[in-house]
């Protein structure tokens, strides 16, 4: 069941908190009315009342814990899978930055209801009944009341304006730690290569954590230093008014127990903080524009002018036509794989890029420009990617239409025969079905590089663009895939970005970054 609404959760929460606050003040005059209470005073009905307040507070206390619940996680849904949907939009990002927002971030945003709005509403609406409450009744009390709440408030914003001022900069501390974690981890196979390791410290996010902590105990102790001075007044003007009345213990008893039902908000700023920076953050992506794509048959491409964003090279001008293979050459860092991410439309570019002889309508992005990613051409990183999936699965992103058969084949030409498995039972063979990746078989570099060969193999894409494609491979394989480019080039637009360069690669025209 989906609960898409937070109202009825509020009202829950509100009713919640009343009967509470209700049993509370409603027995202590009960208990006073007794005292004084004559021979004809009717105890049953109060006390039936009091029970009933109780069941009250109990099933709507379980109703709002069940309702607000059901709502956080249909949000926190929500809020992921928009996320999800955005982040393809941003085809470069960090992880650990990312992972934040969609672990964190997103918990933060959907937890607002039931962390800080219930409990923050239902404060302030009883601070509101019971002002409404002593100026009608106990209007003896009403000046001591109105400076009462008016100084409640002052602790209350003073809190939440010092949780504001921090939480930029908590978040900022936070995702550089996250990143500092996720390299750190990721350079565990050369930690035996460093002799005094220096591990990610969270020293100055704890300190922030506890200051905000110190706050908010100091809010919590002015708060108890107010109620009691507070009593002490209130006693004082009932002695020098001398009333006696049972209702007058009404309001001395809601200032005592006020640590309870108004002073337990004081920990839910931290909520609030981490809210509102999160909202600016999410918002952020959820503000992306939809990524162009261009699906309309390649015969050429040509650019003039063309540089990659960040890139260190010179502008170029080329022309890339089918059955052909174009060489890039440059030295380490120049940016060969950025011109290549930035040909398929990755990533943003300067300068000009025609598709069939058309010019593409771009889309201005941070001075450059990033005018679509081409559907008919495919790239091939420097070191693919290989998801957490079955052998099948990671090739069949090249072509959904793939057949087993013609997969089996590929990898047969690329070596990667060693791949089989079988399957104990029937002793047949099972290689397209084991999992490889994080979570299966680990593949070598070697491996991975020809896993990105078959992906380019299987596609149907006019143009293909190898990034790297002989690195970490030995002579004999080597020789394998310059015998199969030079194949793929007779059907297809080749453009391969190498600094090694095997004689037996028949390239038709090459450059030269500079």
């Amino acid at each position: 069941m989906q609960i898409k609404s937070p109202w009825l959760a509020l009202l829950l929460a509100i009713i919640h908190a009343f009967s509470g606050l209700t049993i509370l003040l409603f027995s202590s005059w009960f208990i006073a009315a007794c005292a004084v209470a004559g021979v004809g005073f009717n105890y049953m009905l109060p006390a039936v009342l009091i029970r009933a307040l109780a069941l009250i507070r109990i099933s709507s206390g379980y109703a709002e814990m069940w309702v607000g619940h059901k709502h956080l996680l249909w949000l926190l849904a929500k809020l992921r899978l928009n996320l999800f949907s955005k982040l393809k939009n941003q085809l470069t990002f960090t992880t650990g930055i990312e992972s934040d927002k969609l672990t964190f971030q997103t918990e933060a945003m959907a937890s607002i209801w039931v962390g800080w709005v219930s409990q923050n509403a239902s404060a302030w609406l009883a601070m509101a009944a019971l002002t409404i409450f002593t100026v009608l009744q106990l209007p003896v009390f009403s000046f001591a009341w109105i400076s009462f709440v008016l100084v409640c408030a002052v602790i209350y914003f003073y809190l939440v304006v010092l949780g504001l001022k921090a939480a930029k900069q908590s978040l900022a501390v936070r995702q550089e730690l996250e990143c500092d974690i996720e390299h750190y981890v990721n350079a565990a196979p050369i930690w035996h290569m460093y002799q005094n390791i220096e591990h990610p410290k969270a020293t100055e996010y704890f300190k922030m954590n506890h200051q905000h902590q110190d706050n908010q105990e100091k809010a919590s102790l002015w708060l108890l230093i107010l109620c009691f001075v507070s009593v002490i007044y209130l006693f004082s003007v009932i002695q020098e008014s001398k009333v006696f009345s049972p209702i007058i213990l009404v309001l001395p008893m809601a200032i005592m127990a006020a640590p309870d039902w108004f002073g337990r908000i004081f920990a839910t700023q931290t909520r609030l903080m981490d809210y509102i920076t999160s909202v600016k953050n999410v918002k952020h992506i959820s503000d992306a524009k939809p990524l162009k794509r261009q699906s309309c048959k390649i015969s050429t491409i040509q650019v003039s002018d063309f540089t990659a964003q960040d890139a260190q090279h010179q502008p170029v001008s080329f022309l890339l036509e089918p059955r052909s293979l174009f060489l890039l050459q440059g030295g380490s860092g120049i940016g060969k794989s950025r011109l290549l991410q930035a040909l398929s439309g990755l990533i943003p570019y300067a300068g000009k890029r025609e598709i069939n002889g058309v010019g593409l309508d771009g889309t201005a992005l941070d001075g450059a420009v990033l005018e679509g990613v081409l559907d008919d051409c495919i790239y091939i990183e420097q070191s693919p990617y290989c998801l957490s999936a079955t052998l099948r699965d990671n090739l069949k992103l090249a072509n959904s239409d793939a057949t087993d058969e013609k997969i089996t084949q590929v990898l047969n030409q690329l070596n990667l025969f060693q791949l089989e498995l079988k399957d104990s039972a029937h002793g047949k063979a099972n290689k397209l079905d084991q999992w490889i990746g994080e979570k299966g078989r680990k593949l070598s570099g070697g491996e991975l590089k020809r896993i990105g060969l078959a992906r380019a193999m299987l596609t149907n894409a006019s143009f293909i663009l190898l990034d790297e494609p002989f690195e970490g491979l030995d002579q004999d394989n080597i020789t394998n895939v310059v015998n199969i480019i030079n194949t793929l080039a007779q059907s297809k637009g080749v453009m391969v970005a190498s600094h090694i360069i095997p004689e037996q690669l028949q390239s038709t025209s090459s450059i030269q970054l500079t």
